[in-house]
């Protein structure tokens, strides 16, 4: 009858423990549901507006705050490009993500050295492939230069070549 008697009996907690044990329940549900919410809150603020770092071949590498839904066309109306950036290479309508890196390519280009009957001698920068033609589109020639023999050149230009234009033959300036 002993070993009866103490199978029956359940233990019980006193008021004051029961009162803390609902309290520590009520603070831990108010905590999730406070976390929870504020959760959701910063949720909607990431997709109202999106954070963009771009890089690469623009004049400076800056963070853009742009709308939610903005694509790669977006942030070329914000930055300044230099000489060098293909974009060509960009997929303009391509959506842009919360905290994306956006790298702004390099197009192939080739840079000569232009000196000698010209107004201003110094590094002329074309696309990779161009040709003596579109080298005398970007130069702007002295009186003295013999444009016909720059004319006849019709080869593809390097990288790190140097253009000599010749001037012409002192006879022929005289006439």
């Amino acid at each position: 009858m002993i070993g009866n008697k103490h199978l029956r009996q359940t233990p019980a907690l006193f008021l004051h423990e029961w009162l803390a044990v609902t309290g520590m329940c009520v603070g831990l549900l108010l905590l999730t549901l406070s976390t929870v919410h504020m959760k959701s809150k910063s949720a909607l603020r990431d997709t109202s507006e999106l954070h963009v770092f771009v890089t690469g071949e623009v004049e400076a590498c800056t963070q853009m705050t742009l709308p939610h839904g903005a694509n790669v066309a977006d942030i070329l109306a914000h930055i300044h490009l230099t000489a060098h950036a293909a974009v060509e290479k960009l997929a303009l309508h391509t959506s842009l993500k919360n905290n994306q890196i956006v790298v702004i390519p390099k197009q192939n280009a080739v840079s000569v050295y232009v000196q000698g009957a010209v107004q201003k001698e110094g590094v002329v920068t074309l696309p990779q492939g161009a040709t003596f033609k579109e080298l005398k589109e970007k130069l702007v020639f002295s009186p003295e230069a013999n444009v016909g023999a720059f004319q006849r050149k019709r080869r593809k230009l390097k990288d790190g070549e140097v253009i000599n234009i010749p001037c012409r033959k002192v006879c022929d300036m005289l006439r």
